[in-house]
């Protein structure tokens, strides 16, 4: 009674490989469309490593008088949900902070320290200072392309 049992287990194992080997290899993957691309927004680890290696680092004089860079490219227009009429003072738009997943803000809102959402156009928004004028305009990406082709002719059985 025990062979039979081991033999049967046996036998399930080959016919479980069996099927999963001929799926694996008669199915073929679908392509991904013409107008598909990968996420760039991969973050990689910045800043000054020198003090890890022993060093110090040296500020030049001149060098310290730069300017802040602009805070705008923390943001990420992914949508918007726009009036009808341009002069309209309502509006939402879903942003992303910092490579954080997108929120919702509507017009008047803070999004982030003294960031304001001014405005909403159709595809785009206006932030800046809640008392002053806009500092940056998030767009939203072109839409791609339709996709368009030609049936292909089944044949008839």
């Amino acid at each position: 009674m025990m062979f039979r049992i081991a033999s049967f287990l046996i036998w399930a194992v080959v016919a479980a490989a069996a099927v999963f080997w001929a799926l694996r290899l008669a199915i073929t993957p679908q392509a991904a469309p013409a107008y598909a691309s990968v996420d760039q927004g991969l973050s990689v680890a910045g800043g000054d490593f020198a003090g890890l290696l022993g060093t110090t680092l040296v500020v030049e004089p001149e060098l310290a008088q730069v300017a802040p860079p602009s805070q705008a490219h923390r943001f990420h227009l992914t949508g918007v949900v726009a009036p009808r009429s341009a002069d309209s003072p309502q509006g939402l738009a879903l942003i992303a902070i910092d490579g954080q997943p997108p929120k919702h803000f509507s017009v008047g809102s803070k999004i982030d320290g003294e960031w304001v959402l001014q405005s909403v156009g159709k595809r785009s928004a206006s932030i800046g200072p809640a008392q002053g004028n806009a500092l940056a305009v998030l767009e939203l990406p072109a839409p791609p392309e339709p996709a368009t082709g030609v049936l292909s002719a089944s044949p008839m059985r």
